[in-house]
Formats: structure tokens, C-alpha cells, sequence
């Protein structure tokens, strides 16, 4: 019943009675033990220590023409039921299932074909059970691609066969993210995936398919950046792409943190070790942001990215981003053509380069604290005044309207030196350069 790959996950000996019953040249087999003695080495939920009881119960049940049934209960971790029947000299599974913290005194729910996979479990670690099997496949000891699996008396589960599953996870560790209160349905097989999924962070269909580099699509109804797991390493730096499929993601409302940025839009294709952004797209009432790119990996990994972003309201943009109360009014348009080292995800601010510009119309900087937004605390001029001889705080303190504003700036290694900054008004124009440390 167990794969001889999955063996070197366990160690030591454990007591066991077996009743076997023969009847009609048919052979009944009942087998229990409290497993107290034998350890696993695989992740939760079938961890165990040697001097742990995790009582164990296999039942094999023969039936009329060829067939049986094999009922395996582990404690209240698991019950599957396997269904088999002869095919020449070796006993094949039809129907299989795994219920995963069963109820007692309940049936298990045997799928029409295939295996199928449900109940819940208050959490479940993906990254490590991947790691399990990479393993597993370094060795030459996958269990789902052993070429002698079909040589063997009897068969270990059902191959090339659909998977269905549904399944309640308190929390899903993957990726090196959290997600939480997590219900997943589905079914599986040799092409690929489909799913709903229903969590705090996302809601929605994903689909995969493994052709090629593989290709996944989500359409999502909200989607938020998960937290990173508790206590997971960190990513390997110039790691990635070379594990990422092809992506066609959309979601209608996204979110980072507690910002509600709108609806997002994500195609990327694996370009050999690279991974290319070819449209990467954020709306919003308040604004849109379009862009493409590139992620190359590797030791000298790098992101590149060129960015447009279009906004009827910058007033109204900042207090989306966290920054409520700087302008009032100001159609703004961005240009960016930036890159930095590391993954598209997180912006690494010391290596950080690359050429920006502004034009903006129609605003009014507002009375700002200095602790908010600094740089733009310094352009509204608030502080002035209070620098100058001349008084001219009945022209700033209320904020500073304008007319127009147009500025470029080069970032040079997370130092922005800001270039042909001007700003003009009707009580006053401005002409501004100094360099920002990022």
C-alpha cells in the first residue's frame, strides 16, 4: 500500500495484530496499530514522533469478480477508501478516496471515477510538502513517475487518472505566503488544473495548463498580496522564472495592504530563463497605470520596467495610495522607465535607477504635515516663510495653487536628482533642483 518512495520518510517499528479470515479462497485481512514506536519525517499533518500513538486501521475486504476494497483509518487525520479489481496479474485501482479529518461514524464519499480529495485541516504547509517531493524526484524516487509502478504485484493509487478535490484549509502556506480561510474545489489531470477558490485574500477561478512552459489564468473577483509566511526564509536572490508559468491574471479589485488600487491586470510569458511582462495594468476612477517589462534572473538578477500612468485627479489618486489631504484637483500624467535588482514584486530602492517625468495642471497644494509625503511638503513651500525676510505667508499657507507643473528627474542607485522642475502659478513660479535620497 505504500510506494517504496515514500519509505525513507519513516524509521523504527511499531506492534501490530492482523486477523486474516479466509472464505471461498477469498482472504479477509483486518490490521491495527498504534504506530507508537514508528516516526515520520513528512510535513504536518502526518508528522509524528516515535513515542506518539497514532492508531492505524487497514481493512481489505475481497469481493465477487476480481475485486476488493481497502479501507485505511489513521486516527482522525485521514481515511481513504480504495477500490481495485483484478487486471491480470495485478490488482488496479478504479475509484479512490481521501477524506482528511473525517467525521466518525460517517461513510466516506467514493467519487463516480477517479480519486477524489476533500474534507479540512487547520493548515497546511505547500512549500514544504513541494520540497518532500522534489526530493523525492532528485533521488529517482518520484512516486508518480516510477516506470516500475505497473511491474508491481498491486498498483499504488490510480495513474493518469482525473483528481477532484475540495478542500477547507484554515491557512495554505505557499510561495512563501499566507493564505487564509482558504475553500477549494476542483479537479485535476494529466493537462493541467482548474479551481474556485474563496479565501480572505482571493476569490475567484483559476486554471493551469501544463503544455509548454505552462500557462495559468485567474480571473479573480479581489485579490490582496498575501502576508509573507511566518518564519520563511527569504526568496533566493536572481531566483524564480524559471519556476513561473505563463500568466493571464485579472482582478477586478486589488489590493496592497489596506489600498483599494482598483482593478489589475497581469500577461507575462516565459521568455527561456527569463520572464516577460508584456502588459502589467492598474484602473481606478482616479487613475490608470499601464506598463510592460522584464525580469531576467539569474546571479545579476534585474527588473525592468517602463510605466505610463494617467490621472484625472491626482487629489484624489494620492488619497488612494495613503496620502489624503496633499493636492486638490491636478490631471497628471507619469512617464517611467525604471530598473531595479530583484523580482518585479518588491522595489529594491538601493539599486533603483532609471528616468521619470511629470506634467500636471490645475491643482492646489494643500496645508500638508511635514511627516507626510516629504518631498511633497517641501514643493508645496509651507516652509518657506518662515526662511524668508519677505512675508509671504499670506500667499503659502493656505497651500499653493498652480497652474502647471513639468519636471524630469534621473534616478541614479535610489538617488533621484530632480531636473527642469518647474511649477507656475498666479502668485508665483518656482524653479526647483536638488537631489532626493530614495
Amino acid at each position: 500500500l505504500v510506494d517504496p518512495a515514500w519509505l525513507r520518510h519513516f524509521s523504527g517499528a511499531a506492534p501490530f495484530t492482523a486477523t486474516v479470515v479466509l472464505r471461498e479462497g477469498r482472504g479477509r485481512v483486518v490490521l491495527e496499530s498504534s504506530l507508537r514506536g514508528l516516526a515520520s519525517a513528512l510535513p504536518p499533518p502526518f508528522a509524528k514522533e516515535a513515542a506518539q500513538p497514532l492508531p492505524l486501521r487497514v481493512d481489505l475486504v475481497p469481493a465477487e469478480g476480481g475485486r476488493d476494497r481497502i479501507s485505511v483509518r489513521l486516527g482522525a487525520l485521514a481515511l481513504a477508501e480504495i477500490l481495485r479489481k483484478e487486471e491480470g496479474d495485478s490488482m488496479a485501482v478504479q475509484r479512490a478516496a481521501l477524506w482528511l479529518s473525517p467525521q466518525p461514524g460517517q461513510q466516506a464519499r467514493i467519487p463516480e471515477s477517479g480519486l477524489l480529495v476533500y474534507g479540512s485541516l487547520p493548515a497546511l504547509d505547500a512549500d514544504r510538502w513541494m520540497a518532500v517531493l522534489e526530493q523525492d524526484q532528485d533521488r529517482g524516487q518520484s512516486p508518480i513517475s516510477k516506470n516500475e509502478i505497473g511491474d508491481r504485484p498491486q498498483s499504488a493509487g490510480p495513474r493518469s487518472a482525473a483528481v477532484a478535490f475540495d478542500l477547507k484549509l484554515g491557512t495554505l502556506d505557499v510561495s512563501g505566503k499566507r493564505i487564509r480561510e482558504l475553500a477549494l474545489r476542483g479537479d485535476a489531470n494529466g493537462a493541467g488544473w482548474k479551481a474556485s477558490v474563496q479565501a480572505v485574500e482571493l476569490a475567484g477561478e483559476l486554471s493551469y495548463q501544463s503544455a509548454g512552459d505552462g500557462k495559468l489564468v485567474a480571473r479573480l473577483s479581489h485579490f490582496t498580496v498575501p502576508e509573507n509566511t511566518p518564519g520563511a526564509p527569504a526568496a533566493p536572490e536572481g531566483g524564480g522564472s524559471r519556476e513561473l508559468p505563463d500568466v493571464d491574471l485579472v482582478a477586478e479589485r486589488f489590493r496592497v495592504k489596506n489600498l483599494d488600487l482598483g482593478r489589475v491586470e497581469v500577461a507575462a510569458a516565459r521568455e527561456g530563463p527569463n520572464w516577460r511582462i508584456e502588459k502589467v495594468g492598474l484602473s481606478n476612477p482616479d487613475g490608470a497605470l499601464t506598463g510592460k517589462g522584464l525580469w531576467r534572473t539569474g546571479p545579476a538578477s534585474y527588473t525592468a520596467l517602463t510605466l505610463d500612468l494617467d490621472s484625472p485627479d491626482a487629489g484624489r489618486l494620492l488619497a488612494r495610495l495613503g496620502y489624503p489631504d496633499v493636492v486638490r484637483g491636478a490631471p497628471t500624467k507619469m512617464q517611467a522607465s525604471v530598473a531595479w535588482s530583484g523580482d518585479p514584486v518588491t522595489i529594491d530602492y538601493p539599486s533603483l535607477s532609471g528616468e521619470l517625468q511629470l506634467q500636471s495642471e490645475e491643482g492646489q497644494f494643500l496645508e500638508v504635515d511635514p511627516g507626510i509625503g516629504k518631498l511633497l511638503s517641501i514643493m508645496s513651500l509651507q516652509q518657506l516663510p518662515r526662511r524668508l525676510t519677505l512675508d509671504f505667508r499670506d500667499v503659502f499657507s493656505k497651500g499653493f495653487q498652480f497652474d502647471r507643473i513639468r519636471s524630469a528627474a534621473h534616478v541614479d542607485k535610489g538617488l533621484m536628482t530632480l531636473k527642469d522642475f518647474e511649477m507656475r502659478g498666479a502668485a508665483a513660479d518656482v524653479d526647483m533642483s536638488g537631489q532626493v535620497d530614495l
